[in-house]
């Protein structure tokens, strides 16, 4: 009975389903440092840096704001981009919700993920025209 017992938790251990990655606000990054999730937000203020191959997308306005995340396209990401037919990262997804996935990582005490693949980053809505 009890090896009867130890093989079903074993075997049940397996079929679990995986823990879902969890969906946070731009403001809760800083509490996830080094752990992949999900972060929800409406990209208020972005740049384009061609001439270093960087683009942010910022969560505030001012991205000098100690609470903005930044969603970070370095040379690599930017080129999976731009082979998806998104030339300006900052301009095409700027006053959209998006959705990155991805590890957080701080920079400068600031919360940010780094895009380095086309499925990280899902548009999830778009703001009215104002």
């Amino acid at each position: 009975m009890n090896l009867t017992c130890v093989a079903l938790l074993f075997l049940s251990s397996f079929l679990q389903e995986p823990e879902s990655t969890p969906v946070i606000k731009p403001a809760e990054a800083v509490n996830h440092v080094n752990k992949t999730v999900i972060v929800e937000m409406e990209v208020e203020g972005s740049s384009f840096l061609k001439d270093k191959e960087l683009c942010f997308l910022n969560s505030l306005k001012d991205h000098r704001s100690k609470d903005n995340f930044s969603v970070v396209f370095r040379k690599e990401g930017l080129k999976v981009f731009k082979d998806n037919k998104i030339e300006d990262p900052a301009a095409h997804f700027l006053k959209k919700k998006i959705r990155v996935e991805g590890k957080v990582e701080l920079y400068k005490d600031k919360a940010q993920i780094i895009v380095e693949k086309f499925e990280q980053l899902k548009v999830v809505g778009v703001r009215p025209e104002e």
